[in-house]
């Protein structure tokens, strides 16, 4: 049976669904939560308040991913170990590397860049998730017309990569999009498994193919909720149409597989939110309604209920939202009572995180950092430059500045003051030569010159000596193996995981306890991304530009996430990924034009009129363009709704590297 649960933002479906859930284990249901993977550990704890510690037997907060795998360990079936998404990006740069010369793309290079592996890497995936197969894009490829030259050039790339990359993908690991359709099938010769079962689904506004598959499979022998978020009187608002469309998808599964459906709309508002917060979010994208009397008279008196502030730069945005917070949290706030959210958390790394710290807050962001912002990620590829450009001044001097190195920071200004004052590049940093010119310039040498000298020539050797054997070993390394093994000798030769750990006290002695964590973690992380290319390319062949851009697509898809550590912090996460619950004080920064909410242009692989075209030809491409935009004002007004008692919008004059910026037409809306 399919039962369809909706209801707006600020609805009571969240609490009528932990009802049910409550009922199903106390009917001896064993039952299942499925929430999107970002949300598992939110909806566990949720979940350890509300339930009974003697139900635990009977419920599980679970993903696709996780029931997948737990599914085949009963039923048989697991194929193999699943490969990370920075695998995935190598066996793709594998692919078009072996392909190049018969590709559009890559136009015969031989050494591809991270971006066309991203690229290539989001094509295929999106074919996936639309449950596309290779087969099925040849012959698409051979209907077109021959005079679309440039979608024909598109269709063969993808026709050889795609087949390739699942043929390389296959050898070692298991596809979780082919395990899924396995999960249907295994399923449906093993209906028993889901007997005396009730599986709840939530917080998705769409699914995969593979995924609607295995849903259609599990409502046929046992109860599926699935709860949308779809308000019954703004049903038709544009910001719902992949909610829509996803509701008209599970509808039509249920009749071709003749399941009984049932519609529940536990639309009733919740009293935890304020009125003003509700009905404002109704109005965010429309062009005419008016807010009810009741809610202007409680917004009059408390201004506090919506808020727009205008800053001059994002650090201005940050440090008031810090201010504000501490004021709020000495009248009494608990930290936990507050979220910061943000479009594009990235670019506010450094600022709010630095504006919170400063002012003693505890705070936990929702997202993984890339490891690429890292000083020791920045060590590596400096030091691979000074090689490689035969110890040019800039890149070395660069590289000494990292900052990991064992080297005193005032003995770098002494190497550095000295190479410039004499102009010192290239060879003269490695013949072995002992520097002799005076440190003062053209003059006599005094004897503390002379010690001055002496002092120069040992510091010029212990930064430069480890950076020759590295480039000795580089140099005559024949294998991406043998070349993993000379970056990690230099590593080690330069005491890199000494100075991690030491960078890591020094964070924590100043507060700065996430930052310490994630230095503590980084020397295991670029192990087990050495690791990586190894495993699935150890020994394939590799000049030393061609294994930095391995190491590069490996570590720009590595980064380090955290779990909550303190009960009382403030949540920072971003707008299309975080879930939040409970929380009476919400800023959404950044909301300027074009910014937030994002606007979204057509850069993905197939075009809006490509998909159009490969449509006619019976593949089963949508043009999401629309779809995309919708789900960027979905996400605003979801980040609005989240809070209970307050709302601060806050946007910037001037970006962070000064450039002239707008509000975001919202900002006028809501005014009005």
């Amino acid at each position: 049976m399919l039962i369809l649960s909706e209801g707006g933002f600020t609805s009571l479906a969240h609490d009528e669904l932990l009802k049910s859930i409550k009922r199903s284990i106390e009917n001896g249901k064993r039952t299942f939560l499925f929430v999107p993977e970002q949300q598992t550990l939110t909806a566990e704890k949720e979940m350890c308040d509300c339930l009974d510690p003697s139900t635990v037997r009977y419920f599980e907060v679970t993903n696709f991913t996780r029931f997948t795998n737990t599914a085949f360990r009963t039923l048989g079936g697991i194929s193999g170990e699943y490969i990370t998404g920075a695998g995935r990006a190598l066996v793709m740069w594998s692919v078009l590397t072996e392909l190049s010369p018969m590709l559009n793309m890559t136009r015969g290079s031989h050494n591809v860049s991270a971006g066309v592996v991203s690229k290539a890497l989001a094509a295929v995936n999106e074919l996936q998730s639309l449950g596309i197969k290779h087969d099925e894009i040849s012959t698409a490829e051979a209907s077109l017309e021959s005079t679309d030259v440039r979608l024909k050039a598109k269709l063969s790339d993808i026709s050889l990569i795609y087949a390739l990359y699942k043929n390389k993908l296959l050898e070692k690991f298991s596809d979780m999009t082919e395990d899924i359709k396995g999960l249907s099938q295994k399923l449906t010769q093993h209906p028993e498994y889901l007997e005396n079962t009730d599986v709840y689904i939530e917080g998705f506004t769409s699914f995969t193919e593979g995924q609607y598959e295995l849903i259609g499979v599990m409502m046929k022998h046992c109860n599926v909720t699935v709860s949308l978020t779809i308000p019954k009187a703004e049903k038709e608002m544009f910001e719902f149409l992949e909610v829509r469309e996803c509701e008209k998808r599970l509808i039509s599964i249920a009749d071709k597989g003749g399941v009984d459906k049932q519609l529940l709309r536990p639309d009733a508002p919740d009293i935890r939110h304020s009125p003003i917060i509700s009905d404002i979010a109704k109005l965010l994208w429309r062009t005419e309604g008016a807010i009810a009397n009741y809610c202007l008279q409680k917004q009059g008196e408390n201004e506090d209920i919506l808020r727009i502030f205008e800053a001059n730069t994002p650090f201005d945005e940050c440090d008031f939202i810090a201010a504000d917070i501490k004021r709020r949290a000495i009248c009494g706030a608990k930290y936990s009572d507050f979220a910061i959210i943000v479009r594009n958390l990235p670019s506010y790394l450094g600022i709010l995180d630095t504006a919170l710290s400063k002012a003693s807050i505890p705070h936990f962001m929702s997202a993984r950092k890339s490891i690429t912002s890292f000083e020791a990620i920045k060590l590596i590829s400096t030091a691979y430059n000074t090689i490689i450009k035969n110890f040019s001044r800039t890149e070395l001097m660069t590289y000494v500045k990292c900052g990991l190195i064992n080297v005193p920071r005032e003995e770098i200004d002494l190497f550095e003051i000295y190479a410039n004052t004499w102009h010192i590049d290239g060879g003269r940093f490695t013949d072995g030569i002992a520097w002799n010119m005076n440190p003062r310039g053209y003059k006599e040498i005094s004897e503390g010159d002379a010690e001055l000298l002496v002092k120069l020539n040992d510091i010029r050797n212990r930064i430069v000596e480890p950076l020759i054997k590295f480039r000795d070993n580089a140099t005559a390394a024949k294998t991406v193996r043998e070349h993993a093994k000379a970056l990690v000798d230099f590593l080690l030769d330069i005491d890199l995981p000494m100075r991690l750990t030491a960078r890591s006290r020094d964070l924590a002695s100043i507060g700065e306890r996430e930052a310490a964590a994630q230095n503590e973690r980084l020397w295991d992380v670029i192990c087990n991304s050495l690791d990586t290319v190894v495993d699935i390319i150890g020994d394939v062949n590799a000049d030393t530009e061609s294994f930095i851009n391995q190491l590069t697509v490996v570590f720009n898809d590595a980064s380090m996430g955290s779990i909550p550590s303190y009960l009382d912090e403030v949540s920072i996460g971003q707008a299309d990924m975080i879930r939040l619950l409970g929380k009476k004080h919400v800023y959404l920064v950044g909301v300027n034009r074009s910014e937030f909410p994002l606007n979204i242009t057509d850069n993905s692989y197939f075009t809006e009129r490509d998909k159009s075209t490969l449509a006619k030809l019976g593949l089963p491409t949508v043009p999401d363009l629309l779809i995309r935009n919708a789900r960027e004002l979905y996400s605003f007004e979801r980040s609005f709704c989240f809070a209970e008692e307050t709302v601060t919008l806050l946007y910037t004059k001037k970006t962070a590297s000064l450039a002239a910026a707008l509000p975001s037409e919202v900002i006028a809306r809501i005014s009005e």
